[in-house]
């Protein structure tokens, strides 16, 4: 029936490598032919349409496995379009966000809903293992059980444990570990300044206190622009 509808027309064969082998058979014979016999019919039609096949398996490996059949991959093998998974095209997802918001509002009757900019965050940050299904099943999942018309990252069904972290700020995430990073370079050259005022500038028995080598030692003198005379000089005044 669903052929017979689209004559002239296109049809979408969605998930084909999960097809039993009896489809398999039904689809390689449309396909050679162009007639489909309708159930309880017994006179074969023929059908003018465009067909396209969309799966997210391996269909070499399942034809090497025996899974798919070999005849049937060959016929639909025509044009490969390879569409990238969620997370390598992340800034599509603002638009499918909007998209799929639309029509779960308009589907289940829902008044306005909009995501917060942490749950924004979140939705860019994640990875989407199931790809645009898994991302318009969490967008209904939040709509549906949110009673707030700003949804928050809280309420994402996201993993559990991860929604906090995906919903940082990239910028101030960079800026904490900047932080970070500064301050314990800061330690680490106090540290070797005050070694260094301790010990008289011997850079030997420093580093031999400091559990490093006298080369490491060297390097993060000059890394830090250390100038130990300047600086017992100047500790020692204050």
């Amino acid at each position: 029936g669903l052929f017979q509808q689209a004559q002239k027309g296109t049809i979408l064969l969605d998930e084909i490598g999960e097809t039993s082998q009896s489809t398999q058979v039904k689809l390689l014979r449309f396909l050679q032919d162009g007639e489909i016999r309708p159930v309880g019919g017994n006179k074969a039609i023929c059908v003018d349409a465009r067909i396209i096949a969309s799966t997210n398996e391996n269909l070499e490996k399942a034809v090497e496995s025996g899974k798919f059949r070999k005849d049937l991959f060959y016929r639909i093998n025509v044009i490969r379009i390879h569409l990238p998974t969620l997370r390598e095209r992340r800034e599509d997802i603002p638009l499918l966000v909007e998209y799929f918001l639309e029509k779960i509002l308009e589907k289940l009757k829902k008044g306005k809903r909009v995501f917060s900019e942490e749950s924004m965050r979140a939705f860019m940050n994640y990875d989407w293992p199931g790809n645009i299904r898994e991302l318009q099943n969490i967008i209904e999942r939040a709509v549906t059980l949110s009673k707030n018309e700003i949804v928050n990252a809280e309420e994402l069904p996201l993993p559990v444990g991860q929604v906090a972290v995906l919903a940082r700020d990239p910028m101030e995430e960079q800026k904490r570990k900047s932080f970070i990073v500064t301050t314990l370079a800061e330690q680490e050259k106090n540290a070797i300044i005050d070694a260094l005022n301790k010990y008289g500038g011997n850079q030997t028995k420093v580093a031999q206190i400091l559990g490093i080598s006298t080369t490491t030692l060297w390097r993060k003198i000059k890394k830090y622009r250390i100038r130990p005379q300047h600086e017992i000089s100047d500790k020692s005044d204050r």
